[in-house]
């Protein structure tokens, strides 16, 4: 390296370790308020409310069910499903080493965002070797405020998983483009299958990939006879790196991973070579769509068979939603986990072809500024291209949820490509090579915006009030916004807010969550007449309920003292939902309060074997022992309550009893009658 090459080395960060080492310590800064949050959103239906994440034989099980399939939801015919089995197992791992701790599953999370930024800074380098570029790139990757979501939500680690899996699923493909090593194509495509196992946006994978391959891939092409030859360099002066302004020349000796500059070959003949470089991820790919067919029953459930969305309306609505993420890309403000969306329904909307124009002229505007940082067109095709891909899953709007059409951790691969196309667009403005100083201002003041943007953001994330009163303020109009934000309300106490935000979801089209929602609110009230009413009225409006509402509304039943209808709601949440206790344990519970023990025996022992670390379920196994006359077996059941929960004083007093009873027909002073079982007790509210 000559001496003017590693002064420019050194112009920025002297050492790429020790800049790689600033980068994930300007990380965790930014995202140290995120470690100190709780569960958030679905959290607490897909890991507290989820029994299944304490059991080992869930790892296996995993991979035969959706993802939202937990003890307490289950998946609508007919939509489209989420298949993640990778992240459900992690969950299981995570559980069992931390429990409901939320420090350590935000700080895993954490961590595999740290491992995709690492991968992710070595991708940059490879892909743009000027460090005016790949630096900066990286920098912007890390703090980029949009990554919030998908760090600061751990949601199973689904996002982050996601992440890890593209960055070495195509640094890999790299090195074995380079080396030919069978391990790093083996690498590749298990971090590939790893991504399709975690989210189903990770089909954009192979995408990216031909992307590569049709952009950096070997020339098909013969090479000139001079530049064939070892012993051609380029004239002093000229440079070969391909994000350098003064590369001019195209060295053709280069290995694939250092992408070269113009004259760029004909683009039709790179198609062959590069579908065959590819065809193993594309086997990857049928490989997990037949594991994910054979896993849930002979369907792949990725699209929606009744989707709310007219098929019109998500095509005509699809340029408002490009430039509603362009815009959180390039001025990431107000972010939120919920957008509101302007439905368009006709291409003679003057919103369709407005949102087209700016669209396009955008990302041409945004291209043209690249273009003058690198010599040549590959980083600048590769960045818009790896923008696209990265997207593209996410713009079948049908399959998702209408409410959640706009998603911050959508942008999770685009936002890979908009960095590289910003640092160099930044390298283009400024020529950093001659004037450092504007290029650095420029650089470092964007990384400081993002870094407090990122900051900021993560206090939303914090807990349910913070962010669905952020949600609600950015999208008022959103029904899920208002719902979310009632809960989080109703669970701090403050039931007449929680009330009318319950209401505005109601009206804004979520009759189901709404009204289950007035329900709790009339429940804590003690108004069990109103409460039963209103969950009534949910479950009439969407037979798909969550099992809480039926367990609700079972409870409401018992404080009217209408046990025969608590009855029937228990026997039919056990029906709908076979691997959640709370249907066994409560109609077990009825059935002693009615001198049913045998009845009562057989669903707790169903109850157990769901829930086996519940001291509350043998203990009233002992008692129906007890009015079975069994005394040995009720001995038992209350010593294994007594074993789960040391200083469980019902079980010592019952057992007291029963060994009184024995010494006292032992010495024959005992009457022989036996004690009464102490009265069944119900939970007391939703």
């Amino acid at each position: 390296m000559s001496a003017p090459d590693r002064h420019q080395d050194r112009s920025f960060l002297t050492s790429d370790r020790l800049f790689l080492l600033a980068v994930v310590l300007l990380t965790i800064a930014a995202y140290v308020p995120t470690l100190a949050g709780g569960f958030v959103f679905d959290e607490h239906n897909l890991v507290l409310g989820n029994p299944r994440l304490s059991s080992w034989d869930e790892l296996p099980r995993a991979f035969f069910r959706l993802e939202e399939e937990t003890t307490t939801l289950t998946q609508e015919a007919g939509t489209a499903g989420r298949y993640r089995p990778l992240p459900t197992c992690l969950g299981i791992l995570a559980w069992q080493a931390f429990g409901a701790n939320p420090f350590w599953w935000r700080l895993i999370n954490l961590v595999l965002a740290l491992v995709m930024l690492t991968a992710a800074t070595s991708l940059f380098r490879r892909l743009c070797p000027d460090p005016w570029v790949w630096r900066p790139a990286a920098l912007f990757f890390a703090l980029h405020p949009v990554h919030v979501e998908a760090i600061s939500w751990v949601s199973l680690f689904g996002n982050t998983l996601l992440g890890v899996s593209f960055v070495l699923a195509l640094h890999y493909h790299i090195a074995h483009q380079d080396t030919g090593r069978p391990t790093a194509r083996f690498a590749s495509l298990a971090a590939l299958l790893a991504g399709l196992l975690s989210r189903e946006g990770a089909l954009a994978i192979p995408v990216i990939l031909l992307a590569w391959e049709l952009i950096f891939g070997r020339d098909p092409t013969p090479a000139l006879p001079a530049a064939a030859s070892p012993n051609v360099s380029p004239p002093e002066g000229i440079s070969t790196d391909p994000c350098s302004e003064a590369a001019s020349l195209q060295d053709t000796s280069r290995r694939p991973s250092e992408p070269t500059s113009p004259p760029a070959p004909s683009f039709w003949p790179r198609i062959g070579p590069a579908l065959q470089a590819i065809w193993p991820a594309l086997a990857t790919v049928a490989l997990y769509l037949a594991i994910r067919w054979l896993a849930l029953g002979g369907t792949l459930r990725v699209t929606a068979d009744h989707s709310p969305l007219p098929w019109n309306v998500a095509c005509y609505t699809l340029p408002i939603i490009l430039l509603e993420y362009l815009r959180l890309l390039f001025v990431p403000l107000e972010l939120s986990p919920v957008y509101p969306v302007a439905w368009v329904g006709t291409a003679a909307d003057p919103r369709f072809w407005g949102s087209l124009m700016a669209v396009i002229a955008s990302l041409v505007l945004f291209v043209h500024r690249a273009r003058l940082g690198a010599a040549g067109p590959r980083p600048v095709w590769f960045g818009l291209t790896t923008m696209g891909a990265g997207l593209l899953p996410y713009l079948h709007l049908r399959a998702l949820a209408p409410e959640l059409l706009i998603q911050d951790r959508y942008l999770l691969l685009a936002s890979f490509g908009f960095c590289l196309l910003l640092a160099l667009a930044i390298r283009g403005a400024t020529t950093p090579t001659t004037r450092r100083g504007p290029a650095l201002t420029i650089i470092l003041g964007l990384t400081l915006v993002y870094g407090a943007l990122t900051f900021r953001q993560t206090r939303f994330w914090q807990d349910d009030l913070a962010l669905f009163t952020r949600a609600a303020a950015i999208a008022p109009t959103s029904g899920l916004a208002n719902q979310n934000l009632g809960m989080a309300l109703l669970l701090q106490g403050r039931l007449e807010e929680a009330e009318e935000r319950f209401r505005r979801s109601l009206a804004l089209g979520q009759p189901a969550a709404g009204l289950a929602g007035l329900g709790d609110v009339a429940f804590a009230r003690g108004q069990f007449a109103a409460a039963v009413e209103a969950y009534e009225q949910a479950l009439a409006s969407c037979w798909n309920a969550p099992a809480t509402l039926l367990r609700n509304l079972g409870l409401a039943y018992v404080r009217l003292g209408e046990d025969d209808q608590a009855l029937r709601t228990f026997d039919l949440l056990a029906a709908r939902f076979p691997d959640h206790p709370g249907g066994f344990l409560n109609g077990a519970l009825l059935r002693l309060k009615r001198q049913e023990p045998a009845a009562a025996l057989e669903k707790l022992a169903r109850a157990r074997a769901l829930a086996p670390h519940d001291h509350v379920i043998p203990y009233f196994m002992g008692e129906a022992y007890d009015a079975l006359g069994d005394r040995r077996a009720a001995r038992q059941a209350y010593r294994a309550a007594l074993r789960l929960a040391p200083g469980f004083e019902r079980a010592a007093a019952r057992l007291a009893d029963l060994d009184r009873m024995e010494t006292e027909t032992e010495s024959g002073t005992g009457t022989g009658t036996g004690i009464a079982p102490a009265p069944a007790t119900l939970p007391t509210g939703p």
